[in-house]
């Protein structure tokens, strides 16, 4: 697929649901005796697309999606055939500038991820309505997203350029042992309702710089997005672009486009000349009923870069891959491409 998917799916998953609870059981291997699952995924766009079965469903595919808190079925086509235990009716707020989003919340759902993991107890919100339409976008059927949970259960290493996901038991003394900082940068993070940040140091004119502190969204096809009202420090550069940015859970997210000079990371990394997306207020106003921060990376800034999250020790480790210096590129062509499936 080209690269003018940024459009498309820029900011479709900065997903901030206003339901929280305490976690449902965790996710573990069904053999005990086993030390980490290496696992393929569908990659699309970026995104990491793993098979998921609910309830001895058929085949579901969802999205891992760190930016939500929750576990979401977004769409369910006739041929899926799943039995939940529908409880009860929630607004979910996230970006975009129309209305809250309702879905039902369905308990103690067993559910399986790929051959050797699973859960005797999640909880599952299900959209009443279908926003995203991720199946169409994508040209793939999607169902849903697989929310941050799964990464307090165990120490996850992403590999964007082999498309494996790396399983570690993280109650196993041999996957204790942190990367190479030889070749691995360590960025601390912060643990808020399953979800991750991290602080860096943002640079939008010369000499100004600002620290920011960023959400980690798998889930979002973007590079960089920053709320500009979030620091007085914070300004647009220009010259900037006005686009529809994406779509939330709210709606459409319009906001502008730039480039920035500098983003340092918590050690030597940096990055240049790279893009930021600039939301609207009016897109934001849900966000920051919730959560405090300034922004968030997505996959187009992961993915250059082998991704290892341990909650447990407190870390995110980054290893640059040969897409290191890949450019940061947008699609200002206007148009948004769909491929239904069936129609293709």
């Amino acid at each position: 697929m080209p690269n003018n998917y940024t459009k498309i799916l820029v900011l479709s998953f900065f997903i901030c649901v206003m339901f929280f609870e305490s976690r449902a059981q965790v996710f573990e291997f069904e053999a005990s005796s086993r030390h980490s699952y290496r696992m393929p995924f569908k990659k699309i766009s970026h995104l990491i697309i793993l098979p998921v079965w609910i309830n001895n469903s058929d085949s579901l595919f969802f999205i891992l999606d760190t930016g939500s808190s929750n576990t979401i079925i977004s769409e369910l086509s006739a041929k899926d055939s799943i039995d939940l235990n529908y409880s009860r009716e929630v607004n979910l707020g996230g970006l975009g500038e129309g209305e809250n989003l309702k879905a039902w919340v369905t308990y103690q759902n067993q559910m399986r991820i790929g051959r050797f993991i699973q859960s005797a107890s999640q909880t599952v919100l299900v959209l009443q309505n279908d926003i995203f339409f991720l199946t169409e976008k994508l040209g793939f059927p999607i169902n849903g997203i697989l929310g941050a949970a799964i990464f307090q259960d165990f120490k996850i290493l992403i590999d964007y350029k082999r498309s494996e996901i790396i399983f570690y038991a993280k109650n196993k003394k041999r996957n204790t042992r942190p990367p190479d900082p030889k070749y691995w940068h360590y960025i601390p993070i912060e643990i808020e309702n399953d979800k991750f940040y991290f602080w860096a140091c943002l640079s939008l004119a010369p000499d100004i710089f600002v620290p920011v502190r960023l959400l980690i969204d798998t889930g979002g096809g973007h590079n960089l997005w920053i709320d500009a009202n979030s620091d007085a420090r914070i300004s647009i550069p220009t010259p900037y672009l006005e686009t529809n940015l994406g779509r939330g859970f709210n709606g459409d997210i319009k906001g502008k486009i730039t480039r920035g000079l500098h983003l340092h990371l918590y050690d030597e990394l940096e990055l240049k000349d790279f893009l930021i997306a600039f939301p609207d207020s009016s897109s934001l106003q849900h966000v920051r009923e919730v959560e405090s921060r300034n922004g968030s990376i997505g996959a187009e800034f992961l993915r250059r870069f082998q991704v290892m999250i341990d909650a447990q020790a407190g870390y995110m480790y980054l290893r640059p891959n040969n897409e290191i210096h890949a450019p940061f590129e947008f699609d200002m062509s206007g148009m948004e491409v769909i491929a239904p499936l069936g129609k293709i």
